[in-house]
This record gives C-alpha cells, structure tokens and sequence, in this order.
C-alpha cells in the first residue's frame, strides 16, 4: 500500500535506493523465479514458517548461489509447461501443446495499475543492466527459461 514502486516507472523505481528499500522482498536476489524454482520459500520475512526459519532459508540461498541455481533449473525442468508473461501468445502456444489441446486458449489481460508508457530501447538496456547488478540469480535464471522457452517455441513452429 502507498509503494512507490506502483508510482514510478521501472528505471525510476530502480534509480531510486528509498523506494528499492521499501519494496526490498519484490526485487531481492533469488526471490523471484529462483526461490520458487528451487522449492525455497517466496516469502522469507513475512512470517510464514517463522521469522528463524524464513531467515534461515534465506542465509542458505544466498550463502550457496550454484546449489540453488542448480536446483531451480533441474525443478524447472520437471515441470510441463512454463511460460513467459511478455511472450502471452507464444506462451499460450506453447500450452495448447504440452497439454494437447486443439486450439490455443486466449488470455486476456487485466491490470488494475494505470499503466506506465512502455520504457524506450535505451532505457530497457539500463533497467537490464542495474537488474544485474542487483538480481545476478533471477536474472541468469530469466534468460535460462527464455533460452529454453524459445527454443520450444522455434521447434513447435517448425
């Protein structure tokens, strides 16, 4: 509630260390996709399972990168079907397949933010690279799923 992040644009919000800090559990290292991949708790902090144990889950995710990594891309590789949320009707595509379906269900897409203008080719190359800096993980996980989702894609088109 009140986030700034919901008030800036993406490379605002990311230039911007006060409101980073309040948003800290959206954007920190390894909670995004790579927590949840690796079967790690998306909520470290939040009290979920305890403050030690959410603490604890998250010293252990950070103190070993190349485990936690290993072990979201080998779950990642269990799974059916993942898609890419700016890829929704490639992902949808995708889906008809894994599940054997006739026809590509539609999604249709509903957002309660206002949106912001989409960021510039520049501007998309600096939030790329102040992410990297400040998400390493997520951000070698994301172009590890990307690479693989459009090499699925490529091989189902053909």
């Amino acid at each position: 509630a009140g986030l700034r992040m919901r008030e800036l644009s993406p490379l605002k919000f990311l230039q911007q260390p006060d409101a980073l800090l309040e948003a800290l559990m959206v954007w920190q290292d390894g909670l995004a996709g790579v927590s949840w991949f690796a079967g790690d708790t998306m909520h470290y902090g939040m009290g979920a399972t305890g403050d030690r144990a959410d603490n604890a889950r998250l010293r252990a995710s950070i103190r070993n990168r190349t485990e936690t990594l290993r072990r979201a891309v080998d779950n990642y590789h269990k799974f059916v079907f993942v898609g890419l949320l700016e890829e929704v009707d490639a992902s949808m595509e995708l889906l008809q397949e894994a599940l054997g379906w006739k026809t590509a269900p539609e999604m249709e897409r509903m957002n309660a933010a206002e949106p912001h203008p989409e960021p510039s080719v520049a501007e998309m190359k600096t939030i790329r690279s102040i992410f990297r800096v400040l998400a390493p993980m997520d951000t070698w996980f994301y172009e590890y799923v990307r690479t693989a989702f459009q090499t699925r894609l490529a091989e189902f088109r053909l």
